[in-house]
């Protein structure tokens, strides 16, 4: 592990370019969340001690894209878990079958991580690989926020290229649905319940519907609201 190597002498310039290697492919093989997180970690202390060995602009880009790509993996897997939104789970659970789901803190990772990771993850493979090719042949610094940025103005022009169809014909109320279904997809447990929960409180109460009294016998009578 590059991390365990660090720790026992600091790498010469030779060796960084080994480490490099060694760190992209065990991030190839990487199948579990911790081993990919663990990665992405050992990138980060290797490309801080790297910069300040002085390493050239292209060693520290091809650190930063091994971290970037472990991090984009770890969006997936964080997109995909329902994780827990906080508070008292309904049961206790044991050590064998725990109720509660998992936390960002127990994963130990902050929200602002999470939220940065997911969004590389929902970046399209070309635009993401586009990106990649275009930072490390420019030289310029790669980090997850810039990414993140270049690949929003990608997917920004993109959109305002295409032409769109007039909102009232059947194509473009089928883009509209597929809008909609694409944002409701992204947002996250937690928007989705406010959602929910906000559109239950401006629903308007049902109205009263009138009950028709009957006279002895049997003919209608005048007509009062219904109480609830």
């Amino acid at each position: 592990m590059a991390d365990d190597l660090l720790k026992r002498e600091p790498p010469s310039r030779s060796s960084l370019a080994e480490l490099i290697s060694q760190a992209r492919t065990e991030l190839e093989s990487a199948v579990c969340f911790d081993h990919v997180k663990a990665i992405r970690d050992q990138a980060d202390a290797l490309r801080g001690y790297a910069k300040s060995i002085g390493a050239t602009q292209t060693a520290l880009n091809a650190i930063a894209e091994i971290k970037i790509r472990a991090e984009r993996r770890m969006g997936r897997e964080l997109a995909a878990l329902d994780m827990n939104p906080g508070g008292r789970p309904p049961k206790t659970g044991d050590s064998a079958s725990p109720v509660s789901k998992p936390t960002l803190a127990a994963l130990g990772i902050h929200k602002k991580w999470s939220q940065r990771w997911q969004a590389l993850a929902r970046i399209p493979p070309a635009t993401f690989e586009a990106c990649i090719f275009e930072a490390k042949r420019s030289g310029e610094e790669l980090t997850t926020a810039g990414l993140n940025r270049a690949a929003g103005r990608i997917l920004r022009s993109n959109v305002a290229q295409t032409p769109q169809p007039a909102a009232g014909t059947p194509d473009g109320v089928e883009r509209q649905l597929e809008a909609l279904e694409r944002a409701w997809a992204a947002a996250g447990d937690s928007a989705r319940r406010m959602f929910m929960e906000r559109r239950r409180m401006d629903r308007p109460p049902p109205a009263s519907r009138p009950v028709v009294r009957l006279a002895a016998s049997g003919a209608p009578g005048e007509t009062s609201p219904q109480i609830p």
